[in-house]
């Protein structure tokens, strides 16, 4: 993944969404360092693997160390997979089907 600038006024804001969704996923995203002392504390970010963006051998090293972890996923995520969709639309048609049948007889 990318990493947003690191210039001292640039605004890593707007690219917040492109790490939700991936920590959303259950994928590890390496990201800037952060300066505010909220971020670097902050027990839930476990997946947010921080580099120096103008280190190219620390950058090495957190890709190569993160292509060797495996990719966590929150149980809850699977509802949101098609085949979830797909189980819950049959059941639904299933239903509306056995309604139908039961109104003409």
């Amino acid at each position: 993944m990318a990493m947003p600038g690191s210039r001292k006024n640039f605004d890593r804001y707007p690219y917040r969404f492109v790490n939700l969704e991936a920590l959303s996923s259950g994928m590890h995203v390496i990201c800037s360092k952060v300066n505010y002392k909220s971020e670097i504390n902050d027990p839930n970010i476990k997946m947010l693997n921080q580099v120096n963006p103008n280190n190219k051998r620390e950058l090495i090293n957190e890709i190569t160390k993160l292509f060797n972890k495996k990719k966590i996923t929150n149980p809850l995520i699977k509802k949101f997979y098609f085949n979830h969709f797909k189980n819950r639309l049959e059941s639904m048609t299933n239903i509306i089907d056995a309604h139908r049948k039961t109104k003409k007889n």
